[in-house]
Order: C-alpha cells, then structure tokens, then sequence
C-alpha cells in the first residue's frame, strides 16, 4: 500500500433553475419577479442571446432578463431542450433514458474491466474496503482514524451493514457510485444548455478515458469524486434564483460536500463554486437595487451569503473534528507530509515538484487533444463561455492546488493521474461542445452537420483510447508477480468460505490488505510486524490460533 493509512433525479427538473433536470436553465440569470414572461418568450433572437450572455460585463440585462427569456435562450439549438424533449414523449424521452444509458454504460464499462482480472490501482484500494469494514463492524464517526476522509466509508460500510461484508459489496457501491457521478456530470451538462448529443459524446468520451475507467471499476473515492466536481461546477450556473434556484443550489451543495469528503483536491473547487454563487448574489442584488450600503452583511444579504457557502461545509467540518480530535485543524496535512518523508517521496527539486501535476495531465492526450477545440469555441463563441467559465476555473483551481500541494509535501503520495481526474471530466465535454459550436458556426447551424461532427469529434477521441497503450487491459502495475494480489484474494475467500477464526498474519509488506478484505472479519484477524520480504505468492504468512 503505496500510499498509507493514510440523484440522479428522474425527470425534467423546474427548467427555471434547477441543474438536475435536463437543460433549459440560465447559466447565470436570475428571475425577474415583475413577469413580462409573455414578451420575452417573443423577443427575438438577438435579445434572446444577449439576455443570457455575460462576457465579462457587470452581466446587469442577463439578471434583469425575464425568466421566459432566460429559458428560451438557453434551449438547444437543435431542439434537444427539455421543453422540446417533453412535447415529443414526455419525461422519459427528455431525461429518464439518457440517465439510464449513461449509468448502464459507466457500470457496464466497469463491470466489463472487472471480468478482465482489474482488482486494484494500489493496495490502498483493499486497505479501504477492509476500514469499511471495521465500521460495518462497529461505526464511528472518523473511520480510518488517519488522514483519509470519511464519506467512502459510510457509503460503502453502510452497504455492508444491509449486505454483508465483502469485497463484492465493495465493488458494488465503487460500481454504483461511479454510475450516479456519470449521471449527475450528464445532466449538469444538459442543464447548462449543452446539446443532447454533445453531452453523451463528451461523457462517453471522459468516462472511457483510461484513469476514469479504472478508478471507476476499483475502489476507491475517485472514481465517483471526479464527475461530482464536473457535474457541481457545469451546473451550478444553473442555479438562479427563487424556490427552484434554492432546491438547485441545495443539490450542488450537497455533492460537493459529498466529494469534500472523499478527497482533498476537491476542497479548491468547492471553494470557486461558492464564490461564483456569491459574486452573482451581489450582481443580484445590485441589479434589482436591493444592496443599500449599511445593510448588505448584516440584514439584507447576510442570509443570501451565508447560503452560498454551503459548499464548503464539508472542509469546515472536517478541519472542526481535526481540531477537536488531534488538537491541530490541519492535522491531516501533518499526517500526509510525515508519511511521505517516512517513505522518501519528500524532498524533491522544486522544478520537479512544479511539474508533476502537469505532466501528469498529459496521461489522457486524448482528452486534452478533444479540448482544443472547445478553447477554440471559447474564443468566439458567447455561449461557450457562458457554459464554461466557472468550469475551467474550478478546474485550473484543482491543478494550482495539488502544483502547491506537491511543493508543501503535502500532496497524493502516489499515482499523481488520479487526483486530476475532474479536470479530465470537464475538459471532455467542453472539447466536444466546443466542436458543436464551431461546426454549427461554420455550416449556419445546420443541426445534422454539427450532430455528425460532435459524434466524429468524440470517436476520434475514444478509438485513441482504446488504441494506445492496450490501456483497456488490466492497470498496468498489477502485471507482474509482486504486484499482482490474486493469489491474496483467493486464499483470504477460502478461509472465509472455511469458517475460519483467531488469524494472526505477517505480512511481507502491504499485501495482507487484499487477503484481509477478501476474508472480510478484520476483527478476527492480528496483524503482525511485516517482515519485509519480496512480495510473492507466498505472503502473507497465515497462522490459525485455537479458541480459547
């Protein structure tokens, strides 16, 4: 173990706020309480756009534009919005089937790798599921009682609790999650007004990239994390204001504080999210002439404020129970560099340091290849930079944070790819939807062209996933013998399947955690000093001690 201890809602949402529905939001407007919805509905084009668009101006019309104008504006050129989608079957045809294939294929895919021999990126994988074990057995508020958030280990020891422990319930839920995360980043997409083909282009696209994959299929809090920071920073220019705007705002929190704690590297987003929601709260206030000087943080705006923070909920919390449990609120961050100076992943050149996480971007070329041309779009296009601000800054947020990380020691101990796995959940899309907007501008939006483009776009991308580096094989590192846990696995099910009891074990080094999963009672077990040795099919060394 390399790496230490250490809703989908079905249905169209309100298509006036609320992400989780399928795509006729604004991406920043908030409702005009006065109405006027008749007449915006039949503005015309160009006021349609310009209600919507903010490129950078204080984006006044955008929040005094009437909702019906808001709505309008952000349909799908193609008529693939939710109105459009209902009128033609109804729920299902607008959303419910979308999210199915979505989640089918995700799972599907990750199933898939599993059937191939895919068991784990590292030995933390089992070293999680036997802690989730350990609170299927007796709960407690702090799991791992080490630097590893807590949230993976409620989702996947409560599962146990109802199931039974075992490393297939484990998957089950790493499998699961994975799916919901595919789903949420989906109709994020949607509701930001993405097109219905650019958004099945652009997930299948991240989904099957190789990190995202396997993640997807071990387990581990990555594989689901990535698409809930996609999904929350897409959508959460969805939110606008009113009942549905607050329901909208409540679910991108929620996920957030989800993901914040499964994984550090999603703490920087959390924070960009809330100060976008912030700084539209005082636009807001601002356009409708409600931000009087003396009254903005006490009475007026304090409670709009104080709401738009819930996304950093999570980090708070966390650093409270550090602080009330170690003394230290950041005593995760003590923990992290003491293990990497305990390993000898410290004291790197700094230029070395400054180039791991950008370097490690390069492992999806294909992603980054894709996104070219969603910067392309950025570049002329409003609408896409209407979509795709708030994302790409979340998403360089990630990356400053984890660059900063490293330099502190304080970063992922191994396997860099991982933490950036949003980054590539967002650059996929964005590199799809861009080369919509750019075929759509060059064939004066001739819908069919630019379906067939996007689709083009997309396959291109997935046929060089799936040509280099035979990456849809098993991970890499799990082909040679010291690597591999196989033999682990199998002798941990048989001792399970036996009755076994009183186990004392002495490893060779981390490989103890795939036979201990596997048995699935850590309590029964005693683990012993590692002796050190060369991983072979031989440890670790198992001991079976008489009842007293």
């Amino acid at each position: 173990m390399r790496g230490g201890h250490e809703r989908p809602d079905g249905g169209g949402g309100d298509a006036r706020g609320e992400w989780r529905g399928e795509g006729t939001v604004g991406a920043s407007g908030v409702r005009d309480e006065g109405g006027a919805r008749d007449e915006a509905l039949r503005a015309p084009e160009g006021a349609i756009e310009a209600a919507v668009t903010d490129e950078g101006r204080a984006g006044d019309e955008a929040l005094r534009a009437p909702e019906g104008a808001v709505e309008a504006a952000v349909t799908d050129e193609g008529g693939a919005g939710d109105e459009a989608l209902r009128a033609r079957g109804g729920w299902l045809r607008g959303g419910g089937v979308d999210a199915v294939v979505v989640f089918a294929l995700k799972v599907g895919f990750g199933v898939w790798l599993v059937a191939r021999g895919l068991s784990h990126i590292s030995d933390d994988d089992f070293a999680r599921t036997v802690i989730a074990e350990q609170f299927a057995h007796a709960p407690r508020l702090d799991p791992s009682g080490t630097s590893w958030l807590p949230f993976p280990f409620w989702v996947t020891g409560g599962a146990m609790m109802a199931f039974g422990r075992s490393l297939d319930v484990a998957r089950a839920v790493a499998l699961g999650m994975s799916g919901v995360g595919a789903v949420l980043a989906h109709r994020a997409l949607r509701a930001a007004g993405v097109g219905r083909i650019a958004a099945m282009a652009g997930i299948a696209l991240a989904m099957a990239s190789p990190w995202n994959a396997w993640l997807g299929a071990t387990t581990v809090p990555e594989g689901f994390t990535g698409a809930f920071v996609a999904a929350t920073a897409i959508g959460a220019q969805a939110c606008g204001a009113g009942a549905a705007g607050r329901r909208c705002w409540v679910a991108v929190s929620a996920v957030l504080v989800c993901a914040s704690l499964s994984r550090y590297e999603v703490w920087p987003a959390c924070g960009v999210v809330a100060l976008a929601r912030i700084v539209a709260v005082v636009r807001a206030a601002r356009a409708t002439g409600r931000l009087v000087p003396g009254e903005w943080a006490v009475r007026t705006q304090a409670k709009n404020v104080a709401f738009a923070l819930l996304p950093v909920a999570g980090c708070v919390a966390w650093m409270a129970w550090n602080l009330h449990a170690h003394g230290s609120a950041t005593h995760f961050v003590a923990r992290v560099t003491a293990y990497r100076h305990a390993i000898g992943a410290a004291g790197a050149p700094l230029g070395e340091k400054l180039a791991v996480y950008p370097r490690a971007l390069l492992e999806a070329p294909e992603i980054l290849l894709v996104s070219l041309a969603g910067f392309a779009a950025f570049a002329v296009a409003p609408t896409v930079r209407a979509r795709w601000t708030l994302p790409l800054v979340t998403s360089l947020s990630v990356l400053a944070f984890l660059v900063y990380g490293e330099t502190q020691e304080g970063a992922p101990t191994h396997h860099a790819a991982r933490a950036l796995v949003s980054i590539w959940w967002i650059l996929a899309p964005f590199g799809v939807d861009g080369a919509h907007e750019l075929v759509m501008r060059m064939t004066r939006r001739a819908s069919w062209r630019a379906a067939a483009a996007t689709a083009a776009v997309a396959g291109a991308g997935l046929a060089w996933s799936a040509a280099r580096s035979d990456m849809w094989n098993l991970f890499s590192a799990q082909r040679g013998v010291e690597e591999s846990r196989s033999a682990q696995l199998e002798q941990g099910y048989a001792l399970r399947k036996a009755g076994a009891a009183r186990l004392v074990v002495t490893p060779c080094a981390y490989e103890h955690f795939a036979w201990i999963a596997a048995y699935g009672a850590p309590e029964s077990v005693e683990i012993r000093p590692a002796s050190r040795a060369p991983v072979t099919t031989a440890c670790p060394k198992v001991e079976q001690h008489a009842a007293p």
